[in-house]
């Protein structure tokens, strides 16, 4: 069986540092690596639904990631 691109994890948090890595792409990366969610959390294509799942799915968010995430949504 192949092994998906995001189940490495270099190569997911490469993936969530680049600003150009797609809501879909971010979506994959939070299914295979809960430790990124807080830096998920905080990519400028994170999406609500996939912030919510997260949060309940996922190892905590800091309350920070969750509060940028939001200020940047009042900004837009």
């Amino acid at each position: 069986m192949a092994q998906q691109p995001f189940e490495n994890a270099g190569v997911a948090l490469a993936a969530v540092h680049d600003p150009a890595t797609s809501a879909e792409n971010l979506s994959l990366i939070a299914q295979h690596h809960p430790q990124l969610h807080s830096a998920i959390a905080a990519h400028p294509n994170v999406y609500p639904d996939l912030v919510q799942w997260m949060q309940e799915n996922g190892v905590a968010l800091g309350a920070g990631a969750v509060t940028a995430w939001r200020d940047r949504l009042l900004v837009a």
